[in-house]
């Protein structure tokens, strides 16, 4: 009988905790684009923004201004266009809470670095204009956001490996953003802002195959990026940066979650 006992109240405990452990991922700041669903896991205080088109969303981290996850997807079939947007960064429809804007950047030393680069929508012209938010921009190094002094690998999963794996599968998604794992006050901030440096940023490629109807996710890689100025004669290329790849997404993706502290939902 009292094994009987013990086995219910590990069952009852356990069911507690999976009930618990649903109610704190919902209220923890979600974004959904497509068939990806993505949580932020830490307690920063943060808004939740999607972009006039409804095309991209970010998780915006108040306490640093800057965003803290981006998510958008790019279909096989959006390709050629308009071409790149050039232009200020703008409000848009950024909230009360996002204070950064683009004045903030001038004489930095820092760019303005698209989190959705310009070029992944640059099939539309309002889709690639509308990358042109405050709330999609974190302060980059000019070395990894134009592909100068060798450090190549930024640009080249921009301008080359998103497109590629949407024409060949079907469907790429990219989640993106600052590695954010101190407090505010330890960062540098850009000149008489409260705008936080990033030391870091991820990148993470989803690949689902929609060519052959399947629309199972069939790809997963991960890439990490100092925000740095390479040293002379020094070479970043992209497989530099690649901290974890693998075919067997649904049965891996925890791997990635734990690493950045964040939760990735597959519908």
């Amino acid at each position: 009988m009292k094994r009987i006992i013990t086995i219910v109240f590990c069952l009852i405990i356990e069911f507690v905790y999976i009930v618990w452990a649903k109610q704190t991922t919902d209220s923890k700041p979600t974004i959904q684009q497509g068939d990806v669903k993505v949580t932020l896991l830490n307690n920063h205080q943060t808004t939740t923004i999607t972009s006039p088109s409804g095309r991209y969303s970010v998780i915006y981290a108040i306490d640093y201004q800057n965003p803290e996850v981006a998510l958008a997807y790019l279909d096989y079939d959006e390709f050629g266009g308009s071409g790149r947007y050039s232009g200020k960064f703008k409000p848009l429809n950024a909230p009360s809470t996002v204070k950064v804007r683009h004045t903030w950047y001038n004489n930095s030393g820092y760019d303005r670095g698209h989190l959705i680069s310009n070029d992944f929508f640059n099939f539309d012209e309002q889709l690639a204009y509308e990358t042109f938010a405050v709330y999609n921009i974190c302060p980059q190094t000019p070395g990894l956001n134009r592909n100068e002094n060798g450090y190549r690998a930024w640009r080249q999963l921009e301008n080359a490996a998103e497109k590629a794996y949407a024409n060949a599968y079907g469907r790429v998604y990219v989640i993106t953003g600052p590695i954010f794992d101190k407090s505010p006050s330890y960062y540098n901030k850009l000149p008489k802002r409260d705008c936080v440096i990033p030391e870091r940023f991820y990148k993470i490629i989803l690949v689902q195959d929609l060519k052959d109807e399947s629309f199972e996710f069939t790809r997963l890689e991960t890439y990490f990026f100092e925000n740095k100025t390479p040293n002379k004669g020094e070479s970043v290329d992209l497989k530099d940066c690649l901290v974890y790849e693998t075919t067997q997404v649904e049965q891996n993706i925890d791997v990635i979650e734990s690493l950045l502290n964040i939760k990735i939902t597959l519908l």
